[in-house]
């Protein structure tokens, strides 16, 4: 049996498209380098919700859990589950099962003609957003009162504690130090959330003691976004939570060429990582051969650099970078190819490697 197990749940629209395409290069590079890579399929997705009633099952938690190294999702979204409820549970129960409290989003332009913004003079962007998910994300005390009447009240109210942020910055200023990193900001809404703030910051200021190599610097969302915008090479590590890390990456995303382009992995105490792309499941294209797979296809880079296979990691990097600046690419990007012929080119590139 492999030592590196994978399991790919396309999700919903596009996905099986994109996941096609992750298929095909890990089976490229199995047979160039006799990695043996298991990547088994799973269904969970809005077909599957439809015709079984189940999200997920408690069964293949466990099976994640115990004997894969990895999690790899698409993304979900499907007009007949209007509320996308399998995609939140999918997603919501793999976090709660492996621990997965906060998300990276690592952020690179690989070539300057992506960037949409043609008067940036500083297109040195290449920086990792790191956003908690728990805590931040799933702590809100929220009331309606008097519903219908000119007295009614709605009231959310966001919950921190001292030890859910303690875990959040050392796991976060950890990750910066393993990604070679040295220069973090920590983005959020002082400005209308002035007691987090206070919280933050004392945590942080003692937590970044136990990390002498690097060094910290503080900004409202507001002002970082402004900055980001204008002087991206500023930025070298983003800790943020909640809208203020979404609101980051959106940025950030729309700097490096868009959605196609990115990804995300989340990260728990025992290290077992999901992966995710980052795009819509956009059903209306789906089976039209025409989404862009490069941004899975850089979260399977990063994958095989978890598995310890850095030489493979690179080439894979490498073939993305080249399509890249060839100008080889799909439709969102004004290019010609269609999702199975950048599939294709990526694998060429592994064999000639």
């Amino acid at each position: 049996m492999s030592n590196r197990r994978i399991a790919l749940i396309p999700g919903d629209g596009v996905g099986p498209e994109i996941f096609a395409q992750v298929v095909k290069i890990i089976e490229a590079l199995n047979r160039k380098w006799n990695l043996e890579i298991d990547a088994k399929i799973y269904p969970y997705s809005a077909e599957n919700y439809l015709r079984t009633r189940i999200t997920i099952s408690d069964s293949f938690l466990d099976e994640i859990r115990k004997n894969f190294d990895a999690v790899f999702v698409g993304p979900f979204g499907d007009p007949r589950v209007p509320d996308n409820r399998h995609g939140r549970e999918i997603i919501g129960r793999i976090r709660e099962k492996l621990d997965l409290n906060l998300t990276i989003y690592p952020i690179k332009l690989y070539a300057d003609w992506l960037c949409p913004i043609s008067g940036l003079q500083d297109k040195n962007i290449n920086l990792i957003i790191v956003k908690e998910n728990m805590e931040y994300s799933e702590s809100l005390i929220s009331s309606l009162t008097n519903q219908g009447r000119s007295s009614e009240l709605a009231i959310e109210t966001k919950v921190f504690t001292y030890s859910g942020t303690e875990r959040f910055f050392r796991e976060a200023l950890t990750i910066s130090k393993n990604f070679g990193r040295n220069r973090v900001c920590l983005v959020d809404k002082s400005n209308v959330f002035p007691s987090s703030r206070l919280l933050f910051q004392r945590v942080l200021d003692s937590v970044i003691k136990e990390f002498p190599e690097l060094s910290v610097n503080y900004l409202t969302a507001d002002l970082a976004l402004y900055e980001l915008l204008q002087k991206p090479s500023k930025f070298d590590v983003i800790i943020s939570t909640g809208l203020s890390g979404d609101e980051m990456f959106q940025i950030a995303t729309f700097l490096i060429g868009g959605h196609g382009l990115s990804y995300s992995c989340e990260v728990g105490l025992d290290r077992q990582i999901l992966y995710r792309v980052m795009q819509n499941s956009s059903p209306r294209i789906a089976g039209h051969d025409s989404v862009n797979p490069l941004g899975a296809i850089l979260a399977l880079s990063r994958l095989l650099k978890q598995l310890h296979l850095p030489q493979e990691s690179k080439i894979v990097e490498n073939a993305v970078q080249d399509l890249v600046m060839q100008k080889a690419v799909t439709l969102d990007l004004n290019g010609i190819l269609t999702t199975q012929e950048t599939g294709f080119r990526i694998v060429d590139f592994i064999n000639a490697s």
